[in-house]
């Protein structure tokens, strides 16, 4: 686990319902992520009621995700959501992640199989807050599938990092575990849902008590 022996960050990603927001913010995760991908099934709207709610949130980090943005389209969520966070999850450059960083903490996401060269790392490592490894995928937003974990062993990993791709409940053990010292945080999304964009509380309150124990 990290070595600093500070508890794993805990991030809730896809959340799209107001009163699900509710029950997740009880249970004591640290994150939650909201999606702004049109293409996604967990796209979340711009709706009223639901901005108003998410932009008082205090007591977790929010973080906007977001594919190959406009720099505009940023700023407007950052602004109108009060964002903590900001996930970006296409081809971002590091110039581009730069231009938040005054703003908010910015996590960098990248997809990772056994082709995956880590020297890339290095261009964010100034621009970046977090690295996020994702399961490489030809699709956007995340396959739902676990990549080899152990890519990452004996590697330059320039930033604190987040795991995701495919977590799901009975990985608690294996996780805690894990000897990276870098690892910050872990993700969870789909494998924790009754339906896109729902998530299943009790599921996810074993797992939080598995991870923080």
């Amino acid at each position: 686990m990290n070595s600093d022996k500070e508890k794993i960050k805990i991030k809730v990603c896809g959340m799209t319902s107001k009163e699900n927001i509710k029950k997740v913010l009880d249970i004591g995760v640290d994150m939650i992520g909201l999606i702004f991908v049109p293409t996604s099934k967990r796209f979340l709207k711009d709706k009223k009621a639901i901005i108003d709610f998410v932009s008082q949130i205090v007591q977790v980090k929010k973080v906007g995700v977001f594919v190959n943005p406009s720099a505009a389209l940023v700023s407007k969520q950052i602004d109108q959501y009060k964002l903590d966070y900001i996930q970006l999850h296409g081809q971002e450059s590091a110039d581009f992640c730069s231009l938040f960083t005054n703003k908010v903490k910015v996590i960098k996401a990248f997809g990772v199989d056994e082709f995956f060269d880590f020297k890339i790392l290095e261009k964010y490592k100034t621009s970046c807050d977090y690295i996020l490894f994702d399961t490489y995928s030809l699709q956007q937003g995340g396959s739902g599938k676990l990549f080899d974990w152990e890519l990452l062993d004996n590697k330059n990993i320039p930033l604190p990092f987040i795991l995701s791709g495919g977590i799901h409940a009975d990985l608690d053990q294996r996780i805690s575990q894990l000897s990276l010292p870098l690892l910050w945080g872990i993700d969870i999304n789909s494998r924790f849902e009754t339906k896109p964009g729902m998530k299943n509380i009790d599921k996810i309150k074993s797992f939080v008590h598995a991870i923080h124990s």
